[in-house]
């Protein structure tokens, strides 16, 4: 049994859409960064670990969307 095409796009979009949250994190001021650093937790951690994390999670979406469309990402 397999997934919906639909399914896998609507996952696709949640994971780019906390992607481009993390990134947006990052953009962060200084001021709001030393309040959040006091805080524990997603929002306590340094702007450039936002960023990376980000990015992965857009890398991922994307191959999730490639997958989705039928692109076989594997070599095997």
């Amino acid at each position: 049994m397999t997934l919906p095409r639909w399914i896998t796009f609507l996952v696709a979009a949640l994971i780019i859409g906390f992607g481009c949250y993390r990134i947006w994190i990052a953009m962060r001021s200084e001021d709001q960064e030393t309040r959040a650093r006091q805080q524990r937790g997603l929002y306590g951690l340094p702007r450039r670990t936002h960023f990376l994390f980000g990015l992965l999670y857009l890398i991922l979406g994307g191959f999730l969307i490639a997958a989705g469309l039928g692109y076989k990402i594997s070599p095997f």
